[in-house]
């Protein structure tokens, strides 16, 4: 039953996501202080990223803007997860974008959660040729609700390891699709 209700949720959510964007996500109700804006946290977040903007900008307004600005050559993935963390389950959304060419691989992720430690997500990884092998970059920020009344170091080790856990596959995705790509060639 839990599921089932945490699933109808998260479709409220990503059917909201689907019609407006970041804008049309409703804010996240927390027992005390004010409520969580995951909306403005993702826009905040992707509008930072310094090298999408200034590199991939057709990208960046793509990702930014969701679905406003679409673009037939990026792929979307939307899943649902379920995962333990500190004992309890935690459930999520993700939306990924990802961009491959010949050049680079590009991958843009958001992670929009129901649950007791974490807010959102937002991930991006770049690959590009260097000498013989391949530059890989990364960023990641996470919003945590329960910031002010956990430790700092827990704070970042709840961080990693949430990056550890979606980076490799979404690594996976990359290597496959660029796989794909070279034997179409």
């Amino acid at each position: 039953a839990v599921n089932a209700t945490y699933r109808r949720v998260l479709e409220n959510r990503y059917l909201a996501y689907a019609r407006g964007g970041l804008g049309a996500l409703k804010p996240y109700a927390r027992e005390k202080g004010a409520p969580t804006l995951p909306g403005q946290e993702l826009a905040a977040t992707t509008e930072s990223m310094l090298v999408l903007t200034r590199d991939f900008p057709a990208f960046f307004k793509s990702y930014r803007h969701y679905p406003k600005h679409p673009a037939k050559s990026y792929l979307h993935d939307f899943v649902w997860t379920r995962q333990i963390e500190g004992g309890r389950p935690l459930y999520s959304l993700e939306h990924d974008m990802t961009d491959i060419t010949d050049q680079y691989a590009l991958i843009a992720a958001r992670l929009f959660y129901i649950g007791h430690t974490l807010n959102t997500l937002q991930v991006g990884i770049l690959c590009m040729p260097y000498r013989g092998g391949t530059l890989v970059g990364l960023t990641n920020q996470t919003f945590i609700e329960q910031i002010g009344r956990m430790d700092s170091s827990i704070a970042r080790g709840i961080g990693h390891m949430k990056l550890e856990a979606r980076v490799k596959p979404m690594f996976e995705v990359l290597q496959e699709q660029y796989r794909a790509k070279a034997a179409a060639r």
